[in-house]
């Protein structure tokens, strides 16, 4: 297990590989409006070839009104 340094990743290796998405305190639908469709959540990928059934998206934090999208709202108080 690494020490120090972060883990990254391609988008097209969330669309091929995650089959957990977690979106902190955005709205990626008014950010990137594609992200979704093309790569995290509903693209269909080499190990995930159900596109959304494969996949279990969580949204943190933020309004619980723009997380229609996710599988599982968890609300985080502001500053917390």
């Amino acid at each position: 297990m690494a020490q120090a340094g972060e883990s990254t990743c391609t988008l097209g290796e969330v669309r091929h590989r995650c089959d957990l998405v977690v979106f902190w305190g955005c709205r990626p639908s008014a950010t990137h409006p594609r992200l979704g469709e093309r790569y995290a959540v509903d693209a269909a990928g080499r190990f995930t070839p159900g596109g959304r059934a494969d996949r279990f998206v969580v949204a943190v934090g933020g309004d619980a009104a723009h997380s229609d999208g996710a599988d599982l709202f968890v609300p985080v108080a502001a500053n917390a």
